[in-house]
């Protein structure tokens, strides 16, 4: 029921948006928000959602000082969170889509968030244009990888331009290092974690990363999608990280081989440096129990 009030409330404002309306007030866990209404890009931002993101993120910004990266920022979701709970912490955005991306531009300049960027490209493992494959012009699930994208019309797909992260990174004025890193970037996660290997090597921070399911569809894209995740298991063990999956009860669990990679976990994976994994599993322990969609 509360979902479905939800949605009717994001609809809503949505349909008032095409008819003039500019922005819409709300509390987001505490924060008071201004939403930019733009052809519905944040609807999703007006009633507060995803308790359990909101959570890890609290407890990773607890473990380790230092900025928050978001690789594939959409409609500033993970902006938004962070601000609702540090109001201060340093945050660098990353979103190709031109859409979206002056959509975090304006959720940053309407509530004046301090020490708040987003960048205009992708982060990868090389510096090139890429085809970004869409379906409609802020489409969450706009992907590099044109394999993950089922719909037959893509005729919102645009040229971007994708950047090596770790040269972009070394750029950027971090005195505090990197915290968090949240990775969201529909198949290409691998592309974007080999990007980034001097960063890890020197941070080693904690990530909330998409790890999707190679499910056997009989179509040949199974086989590239199964090379790339155990590619990208191969790169987070050179690095010393453990994988932990989410289950519907809070509870942590360590992912030990592409194999446990299932529906039985959430899509978003925890990936911790060995040197952190204890403490972060401490501070898990208050969440066992508490199903993971239960409210803040």
């Amino acid at each position: 029921m509360l979902k479905s009030l939800n949605k009717l409330k994001r609809e809503i404002a949505r349909g008032l948006s095409n008819i003039g309306l500019k922005t819409v007030k709300t509390n987001y866990y505490g924060l008071n928000l201004v939403v930019p209404m733009l052809h519905g890009v944040g609807r999703k931002l007006i009633v507060p959602d995803d308790p359990w993101m909101s959570r890890c993120l609290a407890q990773q910004l607890a473990l380790k000082p230092g900025a928050v990266i978001d690789i594939g920022a959409n409609a500033g979701i993970y902006l938004v969170k962070l601000r609702a709970i540090d109001r201060e912490r340093q945050y660098i955005g990353f979103e190709p889509n031109p859409l979206c991306k002056y959509y975090v531009s304006e959720v940053i300049r309407l509530n004046n968030f301090k020490k708040a960027n987003c960048f205009p490209f992708a982060l990868s493992n090389k510096d090139e244009v890429r085809t970004l494959y869409a379906s409609k012009a802020d489409d969450a699930g706009a992907s590099l990888i044109q394999e993950f994208k089922n719909e037959d019309d893509l005729s919102y797909s645009t040229e971007v331009v994708t950047v090596i992260g770790d040269q972009f990174i070394k750029l950027l004025d971090l005195p505090d290092g990197i915290s968090t890193i949240k990775i969201d970037v529909e198949g290409a996660e691998l592309e974007v974690l080999e990007g980034l290997c001097e960063t890890i090597d020197k941070f080693k921070p904690t990530f909330y990363c998409e790890i999707w399911n190679p499910v056997d569809d009989g179509t040949p894209g199974y086989q590239q999608r199964l090379t790339r995740l155990k590619a990208l298991f191969k790169l987070l063990d050179d690095y010393n990280y453990v994988i932990y999956g989410a289950s519907q009860d809070g509870a942590l669990n360590q992912i030990k081989g592409i194999e446990a990679i299932s529906h039985h976990y959430r899509l978003e994976y925890m990936l911790v440096h060995e040197s952190d994994a204890a403490d972060m599993l401490k501070a898990f322990e208050t969440e066992k129990g508490t199903p993971v969609d239960t409210p803040l």
